[in-house]
């Protein structure tokens, strides 16, 4: 049960954030590529030999930028 928790938590997360946007009128697609890119980048530094946590907080500031830049585009 424990592990199907720590499987399912980033999915919660998303869906917690898609549930905002859909109660709010809007509909953001945006989320799935962000949450992919994110992974894809997180990956490709930790394979060229950055640890876990560098790469976790520069690909969190990366996708807290992508996320501003899409705010401010489409509000």
């Amino acid at each position: 049960m424990v592990l199907l928790m720590k499987q399912a938590v980033s999915t919660a997360i998303l869906a917690y954030g898609m549930a905002f946007c859909l109660i709010c009128g809007e509909l953001d697609l945006s989320l799935g590529a962000t949450v992919a890119m994110t992974g894809v980048g997180a990956a490709l530094l930790m394979k060229s030999g950055m640890g876990f946590w560098p790469a976790f907080f520069i690909m969190l500031i990366v996708d807290i930028l992508i996320g501003a830049a899409n705010g401010c585009l489409v509000a």
